[in-house]
């Protein structure tokens, strides 16, 4: 009560900062080597559910404490008094050696008896010994910078060990959809799965505590990428700029495969190189969504035909969205700059008519296509690119937020299509703040790139766009009719979720949903809807 949650509170995989905690207590651990133990946490708040954590904790003594206390000030939940001794109590994944215990638990598939459970490990017998060759000597070890829901360890640049910190009982649709790519076609843009290791509840139950994935050399995620790719095109606006040009013409999404959008040749040199690599997610992600599409058995994977109950729950879904959103902006639209204000006025009288163009949805049934597993959280934060301009899809967890029965269930993969497209939109805005935060005191640099960050993102749109359904031809979960129409219906879900998120989060951000939504419903500056 006293060591647990100050420490919990302050990791950034901890999913309760918004709730008042009311209690913590360990509900279950068990031993996995020398000072190295496993604890399962429950927590407790006054509104909501309770939420189960694991918490990898070690105990050193003596003179090693001491030096270590200094790297890892962070990471001590308490200090440690023996008779004849201090020390203290840590996050053992701050420990190399861990990871080798970890690694030779999943090589060997030992279980472990808990007070009130057990844990199981398992490996897949080909990869495991080709990414490890069989050995279980010490391996070198670094970890992933980025930590959300989980922490990941890289481990001798071949595999990556990723434990995840929030533990639900059922199936992880993480590990449940790279199982299942890798087995299915390790020609898809997955990391193959090495190995895992689940904790059974006393109920009988099991949840994902771990997950050993093959490491794939990269450059960053797509999210660094694109912004570097970026900078690179806002410094060549700006001299295309001095000497009087103007930005290229902007296009809609085309969603013609027979006749794709093409972009101006201005265009295409200012971009360069990233125009094709844009093209290579297009098609990656359409080779992903035909991966999980080609399944006749297993019922977890099967596609199947949208019905009219579905397409009816999914216009109350996005409705429902769009309300929540449309709701706190109006409570908040008084504390807003007026250029903003504006656009969320005009947002605002058009919602009536949002809300009947997205209700149509309902009645499309098979129109919709066939569902199938698709990865539910879709950006560019989520792909990997490879050393050779190639790309990985990874964390198939789905929206954290949403429970885990929802992020397992069927739907469009246009829900993936449009989150990507949304990134795009992040990123050229982003790109733009970053830009003018660089020149601070310069008037007017975001207003005068807009234009081009704007073409950078209908452009960039249309590539990944024209190349995804170019690879995804004829594939049954694209919409029998309507494409255009249900690809904005995703949009519009996604650029609404972003709304609330930047109201409740980061207000000096809200002007980038807003554009997106101005931009997606058609809405010019009057207030009037254009075709």
């Amino acid at each position: 009560h006293e060591v647990l949650p100050p420490y919990i509170t302050r990791q950034r995989w901890y999913r309760g900062k918004a709730k008042e905690l009311s209690s913590c207590a360990v509900t279950d651990w068990c031993k996995l080597g020398a000072s190295f133990y496993v604890l399962f946490i429950r927590v407790q708040y006054d509104i909501g559910r309770p939420e189960d954590y694991v918490v990898p904790l070690k105990i050193v003594l003596g003179h090693a404490s001491q030096s270590l206390a200094r790297e890892i000030p962070d990471s001590i939940l308490a200090l440690v008094k023996t008779r004849r001794n201090e020390g203290i109590l840590y996050d053992a994944l701050m420990d190399r050696a861990s990871y080798d215990i970890l690694l030779s638990a999943i090589g060997d598939e030992r279980r472990f008896t808990t007070q009130q459970g057990g844990m199981i490990s398992s490996r897949s017998a080909a990869l495991f010994e080709e990414l490890t060759g069989g050995g279980h000597g010490e391996r070198s070890v670094r970890k992933v910078g980025a930590e959300q829901s989980n922490t990941s360890i890289i481990i001798e640049e071949a595999l990556i060990l990723k434990l995840y910190r929030r533990m639900e009982p059922g199936i992880n649709p993480d590990v449940e959809m790279s199982l299942h790519l890798t087995e299915k076609s390790r020609a898809a843009a997955i990391a193959g799965v090495a190995g895992s290791m689940y904790y059974r509840y006393p109920s009988g139950e099991e949840a994902t505590v771990v997950m050993l994935q093959e490491f794939v050399a990269n450059r960053g995620d797509g999210w660094s990428a694109t912004l570097s790719a970026l900078r690179d095109y806002y410094e060549q606006v700006e001299h295309r700029m001095a000497r009087g040009e103007t930005p290229p013409v902007i296009d809609r999404l085309s969603v013609d495969v027979a006749s794709p959008a093409e972009p101006p040749e201005a265009f295409a040199a200012i971009a360069g190189p990233f125009l094709a690599v844009v093209k290579t997610l297009g098609r990656r992600t359409a080779e992903f969504h035909l991966a999980l599409a080609d399944e006749k058995k297993n019922p977890a994977f099967k596609p199947e035909k949208a019905t009219a109950a579905h397409t009816q729950q999914l216009a109350e879904t996005v409705k429902r969205q769009i309300q929540e959103a449309l709701t706190l902006l109006g409570a908040k639209s008084s504390v807003l700059s007026p250029e903003i204000d504006a656009d969320a006025c005009r947002i605002l009288l058009e919602a009536p008519a949002v809300l009947e163009r997205v209700g149509a949805v309902a009645s499309f049934g098979e129109k919709l296509g066939y569902l199938i597993r698709h990865h539910g959280d879709y950006h560019l934060g989520q792909v990997l690119l490879t050393e050779k301009d190639d790309f990985i899809i990874l964390d198939f967890e789905g929206e954290p937020l949403r429970p885990l029965a929802e992020r397992r269930r069927k739907g469009s993969p246009l829900k993936d299509v449009a989150g990507m497209i949304r990134s795009f939109h992040y990123a050229a805005q982003t790109g733009l703040i970053t830009l003018e935060d660089k020149k601070a005191g310069e008037t007017g640099t975001r207003e005068s790139l807009l234009p081009w960050g704007q073409a950078w993102y209908s452009w960039m749109s249309n590539a990944f766009l024209g190349a995804y359904l170019t690879a995804a031809a004829g594939a049954p979960f694209l919409p029998a009719a309507e494409f255009e129409f249900i690809l904005e219906l995703f949009l519009l879900e996604k650029v609404f979720y972003e709304l609330q998120y930047e109201l409740n989060n980061r207000p000096d951000w809200v002007h980038i949903p807003l554009a997106g939504i101005v931009e997606i419903i058609g809405i010019n500056k009057t207030g009037t809807r254009t075709t």
